[in-house]
C-alpha cells in the first residue's frame, strides 16, 4: 500500500478574492460607516447637558412593628367542618 501523507499540494499563482473575502469587506466598512454616523449624531449634544441627573424623592417608610399574618378565625360553636373528623 503506497503512502499518500509525505505528499504536499502546492496551488501557486495569485491569491483568489471570493465571496467570502469580499462580504468580509462589505461587513468592515458597514461598520466604519456606522461608527462615522454614530460620531456625527452624537457630536450634536453639548456634553454639559449631561452632567447630574433627575432627582427622585422617595416616600418615607415610618419604623413600625411588622404586623402578624391575617389567620382565619375558627368556627363559631366549635363546629368542625363538613366532611372533617
Amino acid at each position: 500500500m503506497a503512502r499518500t501523507r509525505d505528499r504536499v499540494r502546492v496551488v501557486e499563482g495569485p491569491p483568489r478574492y471570493d465571496r467570502y473575502f469580499w462580504m468580509l469587506v462589505l461587513i468592515a466598512a458597514s461598520m466604519l460607516v456606522g461608527i462615522a454616523l454614530l460620531l456625527l449624531d452624537t457630536s450634536g449634544y453639548d456634553s454639559s447637558e449631561a452632567k447630574g441627573g433627575p432627582s427622585i424623592t422617595l416616600p418615607k417608610i415610618e419604623n413600625r412593628a411588622p404586623r402578624p399574618p391575617a389567620t382565619t378565625p375558627p368556627p363559631a360553636g366549635g363546629a368542625t367542618a363538613p366532611g372533617g373528623t
